[in-house]
């Protein structure tokens, strides 16, 4: 209960939507879901990593869906890969989702969620040098 206590729970609409416009814009230019750009900035406001984790899961598919039906129109989409990653990903999101509630206390999800961050920003700036 004290854990819970120390992250905000109020609703700042107009920065969330900011974030959400964002995320969405940069989702559609770059191909991406999203999530590695939602989950920082509301770390960032001070919101609760199972939560954000929980919003991340539910928003993403949104800005992907808008990105895959585009790509789709232009038709260059690889249905082969699109079941072999789709089945994966749903797959590991169910699990992921069950271990991190049951094991894992927020502290932790927001040290993953650091983790994850860095390694692709790493991976990132190499691949520009």
């Amino acid at each position: 209960k004290k854990e819970q206590k120390s992250y905000r729970e109020d609703r700042p609409y107009f920065a969330l939507s900011l974030i959400g416009a964002f995320a969405g814009l940069l989702s559609g230019l770059l191909g991406i879901g999203g999530g590695g750009i939602i989950s920082p900035l509301m770390l960032m406001l001070g919101f609760n990593p199972k939560k954000i984790t929980a919003i991340t899961a539910f928003v993403v598919p949104f800005s992907s869906l808008s990105g895959f039906l585009t790509y789709w129109a232009m038709g260059s989409v690889d249905w082969g890969l699109l079941a072999i990653a789709s089945i994966a990903g749903i797959s590991g999101a169910t699990l992921g989702t069950m271990f991190m509630h049951k094991k894992l206390n927020p502290q932790t999800v927001k040290r993953i969620l650091a983790i994850i961050l860095l390694i692709m920003a790493m991976k990132l700036i190499w691949s520009l040098i």
